[in-house]
């Protein structure tokens, strides 16, 4: 009976063992469940780089000049807009998210950016930079999280010195370049509304998923008149 006993209980063990290795095996080497990854870019949340940030590249720039002055409503002191560039940026997607709380203010040199797209899957993003001034020394980068429209001089000081102490240089002069050349000349635009109509097209060009975006620039007739 002790020799029948002990067969039994050794059977038992083997048993156990073997479903535990079985069991093992079904979960894989890790039970840890994969990263959640953002939709936008594939990359896992959280990857992205504490701020200030500096953009990834510019596509297009293009010096412009107003026959008619606007308004910049994205700072704080209400600057009358008589010059400026009109470009297209490469910027981490999850940094130009819809939010609706403070969100990471966009700079170019002394100025901050009035972004016209959110940038969809493609993370280009077309902007008005108000100001004369050479593109070869100004900075590009995303500052602290705030409402744009409560951004005065000195906080754009103060956000710049933060983006040179961390390291933010100037953009790399070939990409300049070849941004500059796909701008074309200067060009003299009638008012904000015109200004806006070459906006449009430069979204339907570098973020085609926001078609709606741009055909919300556009006057309301839908064409650019004469």
């Amino acid at each position: 009976m002790n020799r029948r006993f002990t067969i039994i209980l050794a059977l038992s063990v083997l048993v156990t063992a073997a479903a535990c290795s079985l069991v093992a095996v079904m979960a894989g080497p890790s039970a840890e469940p994969p990263p959640v990854t953002d939709s936008e870019n594939s990359r896992p949340r959280g990857a992205v780089a504490s701020l200030p940030a500096p953009v990834d590249g510019i596509l297009l720039a293009q010096k412009f000049t107003m026959s008619t002055p606007f308004t910049h409503w994205w700072r704080k002191e209400r600057p009358q807009v008589v010059s400026g560039y009109l470009m297209v940026l490469r910027v981490n997607p999850i940094l130009v998210k819809p939010r609706q709380t403070a969100e990471p203010v966009l700079y170019v040199g002394n100025q901050t950016a009035e972004r016209l797209n959110v940038g969809g899957n493609d993370g280009n993003i077309v902007v008005i930079v108000p100001g004369n001034f050479e593109l070869n020394e100004a900075r590009f980068w995303f500052g602290s999280r705030a409402l744009p429209e409560q951004i005065d001089a000195a906080e754009i000081l103060r956000q710049k010195a933060m983006a040179e102490h961390a390291g933010i240089g100037l953009l790399d002069p070939v990409n300049l370049n070849l941004a500059i050349a796909a701008g074309g000349p200067p060009m003299i635009v009638a008012d904000r509304a015109k200004l806006l109509e070459v906006a449009a097209a430069l979204i339907n060009e570098h973020s085609p998923t926001e078609s709606d975006v741009a055909n919300g620039l556009l006057p309301v007739t839908g064409s650019s008149g004469n």
